[in-house]
């Protein structure tokens, strides 16, 4: 199983010792592979957003359609984030949040994307921390997060719950 190397605060070594880090096991990391996707294969991802988007604006009341386009944002920002571009991160996944909030304000059942943007949020905190915007990774991402799943026991919100606070 993959290992995601976490520092330890409590050992007393300084970060960036190769002692003070912890191996864990994730097997979250076994659905994101490290490899950096081509530049093909973000064409295609791309090709793909735009589809949505343009089957989204024919069919505006579908809520289904709707989710799965702030879904393949959400997919894009990770990827984005992942190739070194945060900045274009943010824009794909502000765009799902967008989505995702007007989708929790028009449906009677609101729980049902919550766990969903907890996700994009902790996304979003990232590719702000990587853009230096520690306080709005904080508001905009993390804590938002944790305000999304509060009270949610599913094992989907308590793993996005740990996320925030700085886990996998």
């Amino acid at each position: 199983m993959p290992k995601r190397w976490l520092v330890n605060p409590s050992c007393g070594i300084p970060p960036g010792s190769d002692t003070s880090l912890i191996g864990i096991e994730d097997p979250e990391l076994e659905l994101f592979p490290a490899v950096v996707p081509s530049d093909r294969d973000a064409a295609l991802l791309e090709d793909m957003l735009e589809f949505y988007e343009r089957y989204a604006r024919q069919n505006e009341s579908g809520d289904r359609l709707r989710s799965e386009t702030a879904s393949v944002y959400r997919r894009v920002g990770e990827i984005e984030r992942r190739m070194g571009r945060p900045d274009r991160a943010e824009q794909a996944l502000r765009r799902s949040l967008e989505i995702y909030d007007a989708l929790t304000r028009e449906t009677s059942d609101r729980g049902i994307y919550r766990v969903e943007q907890a996700a994009v949020c902790n996304e979003l905190g990232l590719a702000l921390r990587e853009l230096g915007r520690f306080p709005e990774s904080r508001t905009d991402g993390f804590a938002r997060a944790l305000d999304l799943v509060d009270g949610n026991e599913s094992p989907a919100a308590k793993f996005q719950a740990l996320r925030a606070h700085g886990g996998p």
